[in-house]
C-alpha cells in the first residue's frame, strides 16, 4: 500500500542524492515514491499497475532508513500533509516525462551523431515509450 507516488502529480525536484553510504555526485530530476528499494535496485523500471506504462527509473533513496518512514501511518501523514520530509527522507525516481526531455533535446543537439540522433528519435516515437508521454504533454 506504501508503494505509490508521494509527490505530486508533475511535480519534480533537482536532488542531490541522499544515499548516506553510496551517494553520488550529481542531481537529477525526481519524484519522491514511497516504494521500498536497496542498494542495486537503480535502474529498475516504476511502472503504473493501473495501466502498465513506465513512469519512471529508480535511482536512489534515503539510505539508511529512518524508523518514521518505515511506518505505513507515518507514511500517510507525510502524504497527507505534503511534508517536506517526502524530498529528504523517501526513495526517488527519474519521470519518464524528464528523460523524454532530455532525449528530444540531445535529438536535437547538431553535434550529436546520427546514428544516436535516429535513435533517440526513434524512442520517442516508441507508441508507449518515455518520448511518446513527452510528446504528448507538449501537445497540453
Amino acid at each position: 500500500a506504501d508503494c505509490k507516488v508521494f509527490s505530486g502529480r508533475g511535480q519534480y525536484k533537482h536532488l542531490a542524492d541522499p544515499d548516506k553510504y553510496n551517494p553520488v555526485s550529481y542531481r537529477d530530476w525526481s519524484f519522491a515514491h514511497g516504494c521500498d528499494m536497496s542498494h542495486g535496485d537503480s535502474g529498475s523500471a516504476m511502472i503504473d499497475r493501473r495501466n502498465g506504462a513506465v513512469v519512471g527509473i529508480i535511482w536512489t533513496g534515503r539510505i539508511p532508513k529512518l524508523k518514521k518512514t518505515q511506518v505505513s501511518s507515518n507514511l500517510t501523514r507525510m502524504l497527507n500533509e505534503n511534508s517536506p520530509a517526502i524530498w529528504t527522507e523517501l526513495n526517488y525516481a527519474v519521470s519518464s516525462v524528464k528523460i523524454g526531455e532530455a532525449l528530444y533535446e540531445e535529438s536535437h543537439n547538431i553535434s550529436l551523431p546520427r546514428a544516436t540522433k535516429e535513435i533517440y528519435t526513434k524512442m520517442l516515437q516508441a507508441g508507449k515509450g518515455t518520448g511518446a508521454k513527452y510528446e504528448a504533454t507538449k501537445q497540453l
